[in-house]
């Protein structure tokens, strides 16, 4: 005969497991849902065939000092619109979250391209959700880039390198 706390405590452990698995599987659909709504904004984009770096200028302000290093070229459209995003969202954030002035700097590199959003923290710990940065870090590993992002001293930063 099988003692009934033995037979709980493999019931409870199966329900654990069971109620982990399904967490597991939500939040792989989830990524997975995510990745498919950002290919297709991706495609999208790309077939309006338009240039989203040049595009920047509709989200500059006076506000926004922009320093370009190197030599401007033409990047593949995934990057390109990854860029566009980028700086998009980081803008947003730095206004929401910060004082309101911000730079831009777009370093051209012979391999690759570095963006750097750089603002001054407004004096409120205020903060977000956070989806805006893991948005940003899924859309820079899709093209197979790096991002970083937080506090520098009294400023936020966001770095992208593609």
């Amino acid at each position: 005969m099988i003692p009934a706390a033995l037979l709980v405590g493999t019931a409870v452990g199966a329900f654990v497991r069971g109620r982990r698995e399904l967490a597991s599987a939500r939040a792989e659909r989830i990524r997975q849902d995510e990745r498919l709504r950002m290919a297709q904004e991706v495609h999208e984009l790309v077939s309006q065939l338009r240039d989203p770096v040049s595009d920047l200028d509709r989200l500059l302000d006076d506000r926004v000092e922009v320093t370009v290093i190197g030599e401007r070229r033409p990047l593949p459209a995934t990057v390109d619109v990854t860029v566009y995003r980028v700086v998009e969202e980081s803008l947003a954030n730095a206004r929401k979250y910060g004082t309101g002035w911000v730079q831009l700097s777009m370093e051209y590199q012979p391999d690759q391209l570095v963006i750097e959003v750089r603002n001054e923290r407004s004096g409120t710990n205020m903060r977000g959700t956070g989806y805006g940065l893991i948005g940003m870090r899924e859309r820079v590993a899709l093209v197979d880039g790096k991002l970083s992002a937080g506090p520098e001293g009294k400023h936020f930063v966001v770095r992208a390198v593609l």
